[in-house]
């Protein structure tokens, strides 16, 4: 058991820092069009909020995975949402955006180090606050799902995202169940209960990109 966990560990936490890099592939999209078009800017927000919680809880109970594959995660987010911000043609809406995570981020953190007695206190409210902040995280690509409805297509949606997203809560939700830890291991089912969800919408509404990407996946 003890091999198999710290295999998954690992695999684990490649997958997860290679899924964090499709992001780049947004990124790229967006300088190829000179704009951020009808994107939302919301998923990079929520990932790199959701990074930094997990990474302090990683550093808080000594579970190297959990802290390499979220101090990459934020370190890539911030990249991502720096992009957006360059090409983004309507900043306001932006700037209320990074005021509430970044008011959001530092008041958890803050409470954390200053406000809670004691470390098994920390950890399970940092734990509570990652579950949520992690399903938030996996249902953020939904911030367009009005858009998908009205115009019968997943185009404002990223196909490989959401894809990759249901692979790794797969996998972090067998590890948290191996490591006995209800904090890394329940969120994730919601995980891949909206990750099935986002994966039903590109088969209902598909877009010509989502069409030659699956048949790239399938090949």
């Amino acid at each position: 058991m003890g091999d198999a966990k710290f295999m998954l560990s690992w695999i684990t936490a490649i997958t997860s820092v290679v899924v964090q890099m499709v992001g780049m592939q947004i990124c790229f999209r967006i300088v190829r069009k000179g704009s951020t078009g009808d994107m939302s800017n919301i998923p990079f927000l929520s990932y790199f909020i959701c990074a930094c919680i997990w990474l302090r809880y990683g550093l808080l109970t000594h579970i190297p995975a959990v802290v390499l594959v979220n101090l990459t995660a934020a370190l890539l987010q911030f990249s991502y949402m720096t992009v957006f911000y360059l090409y983004c043609l309507q900043r306001t809406h932006l700037y209320r955006q990074y005021m509430i995570g970044c008011s959001t981020l530092f008041g958890i953190l803050a409470y954390i180090k200053y406000f809670v007695p004691d470390e098994a206190t920390a950890k399970d409210h940092l734990g509570l606050l990652g579950c949520l902040f992690t399903v938030i995280g996996y249902g953020a690509p939904l911030a367009t799902l009005a858009d998908v409805l009205q115009t019968k297509s997943t185009e404002s949606m990223s196909f490989l995202m959401c894809f990759a997203n249901l692979v790794v809560a797969f996998e972090w939700g067998w590890y948290g169940y191996l490591l006995k830890d209800a904090y890394i291991g329940v969120p994730n089912i919601f995980g891949i209960i909206l990750g099935a969800l986002q994966m039903y919408l590109f088969i209902k509404f598909p877009s010509s990109k989502t069409r030659s990407t699956s048949k790239a996946l399938l090949a």
